[in-house]
């Protein structure tokens, strides 16, 4: 965008003030004339400014090109959940082709690696195991307060911050899980393998990812990026 800067600059010298003193009316019209045309020529370039810089707000607006987008999470998490400590990573690679923004139906494959770690007196136990769907679908949506709010069930946690975009929806994880538990000298161990569903709230803003699988891991957000590159 080009702003114009105008500047005046003026320059009053003895002769000078002595000839204006001496002028005639109609010099004095002239010079007013001439003051009127120099306010119109600086009204019209100003008024070419402004549609100069409109101009360029426009092209900036189209300026918008046909992206692939990527949704990439790979965190994290080591806090105390019921008592245990809970280290969670949850990695998430999805891709969508196309579209000039992040709306729209996201594909890749997410994986969950979990666990637990407990110690109370003589009572000491662990868990630990990993999940995965190769062929998740996400899909991202405008940001809608009420749907985000409602998605856990806990309405009276209701966040205040408004979102860019979101995504509501549940991933079916399969993968095995081992839990060993010890009790003044016996212990116990069980391990299964099965698919269970995961449901999930992702919010969206800037670009920036927090994703939350509340069933999982309550109140426990996990970061990433929403990119796109021009194709």
């Amino acid at each position: 965008m080009m702003r114009h800067a105008f500047r005046y600059l003026v320059i009053i010298a003895a002769a000078g003030l002595l000839f204006l003193c001496a002028c005639s009316p109609q010099a004095q019209a002239g010079e007013n004339t001439s003051q009127a045309s120099s306010a119109s020529a600086q009204q019209e370039e100003t008024n070419t400014a402004s549609k100069e810089e409109a101009a360029a707000t426009s092209e900036e607006s189209a300026a918008e090109v046909e992206c692939n987008w990527t949704l990439e999470v790979s965190d994290t998490v080591t806090t105390q959940l019921n008592g245990y400590d809970f280290k969670c990573t949850l990695a998430i690679m999805a891709v969508k082709l196309g579209g000039k923004d992040e709306l729209g139906t996201y594909r890749g494959i997410v994986t969950l690696k979990y666990q637990y770690d407990m110690k109370q007196g003589n009572v000491s136990g662990n868990a630990a195991g990993e999940g995965q769907e190769i062929d998740a679908v996400i899909e991202v949506v405008q940001y809608e307060e009420q749907a985000y709010n409602e998605a856990t069930g806990q309405t009276d946690l209701a966040e205040l911050v408004q979102y860019d975009t979101m995504a509501i929806g549940s991933l079916a994880l399969t993968g095995s899980g081992e839990a060993t538990e010890s009790v003044e000298g016996a212990s116990w161990s069980t391990s299964d393998k099965k698919t269970i569903p995961v449901p999930y709230r992702m919010a969206v803003d800037g670009g920036k990812v927090t994703i939350e699988l509340y069933t999982i891991a309550p109140g426990v957000k996990f970061n990433g990026m929403i990119t796109g590159t021009p194709i």
